[in-house]
């Protein structure tokens, strides 16, 4: 893990020069909060939370044209992280966005503003601008605004593969959530303990998100969240 976040720290330092020419504020460091997400701090005293890296080793980091952090993983996987911009900062898109849950369409890129509409899971919009935290969506033929934290511009992250059941095990304690998005507002489930059993059901087309069956009911967690085996935990022999 810590050289996962070395890698991204680097990229994101080289490239600071080449987006502040953008017009983006100056980063001014990285660092890693008490949750473990990464966290970039500008010099005009914004951040932006790029989340927590799980799972695989990485291959490789680049931004791309977007400004959007891209990780591709030792097993040809990717994932996207998403703008290391400030939230001021506009940039303009043309492309698809996928709903990763129902998620809400607003007149403006606030939690306050009115709700015109809803996105359902796995459905496409186009996307004509983001701030890597809303994205400026056409939608009825309205620009209009969705959760940038809800939508994804992979497909594959949305599209499930029904795969045989398999007994897998937590790998520590986890939490498993209601769509396949990492947000406190998704969490179904705090703290499934390591060694719980759970029933692998289905996966994603890009191998970073699982569904699950606990007890009665169907969840989400990351691959690298089990095992298929139960995990070995270490006995602690009391001082006498």
């Amino acid at each position: 893990m810590k050289k996962q976040l070395i890698t991204i720290i680097t990229i994101i330092i080289l490239t600071a020069i080449c987006l502040a020419s953008c017009g983006t504020p100056a980063i001014k460091n990285v660092e890693i909060n008490d949750e473990g997400n990464l966290i970039v701090n500008y010099e005009n005293g914004e951040t932006t939370d790029l989340g927590k890296v799980e799972g695989k080793s990485i291959e490789s980091t680049l931004i791309n044209d977007a400004g959007e952090l891209i990780i591709t993983y030792s097993d040809g996987t990717q994932e996207n992280l998403g703008l290391v911009v400030s939230d001021n900062v506009w940039r303009d898109r043309e492309d698809l966005v996928y709903a990763r849950a129902k998620v809400n369409v607003r007149t403006q890129p606030t939690l306050e503003s009115k709700v015109v509409g809803v996105l359902e899971f796995g459905q496409a919009i186009t996307r004509i601008a983001t701030n890597g935290s809303w994205n400026k969506i056409i939608y009825n033929d309205r620009e209009l605004y969705v959760s940038a934290t809800f939508t994804t511009p992979d497909l594959n992250e949305v599209e499930f593969e029904t795969c045989e059941s398999k007994l897998v095990y937590a790998t520590e304690n986890i939490n498993l959530f209601l769509v396949p998005c990492v947000d406190e507002m998704t969490i179904a489930t705090h703290n499934i303990t390591v060694n719980t059993e759970l029933i692998k059901v289905a996966e994603n087309k890009n191998g970073t998100w699982i569904k699950v069956k606990h007890g009665d009911l169907e969840y989400y967690c990351r691959p690298s969240s089990v095992s298929d085996e139960v995990i070995k935990q270490q006995t602690v022999i009391p001082v006498t």
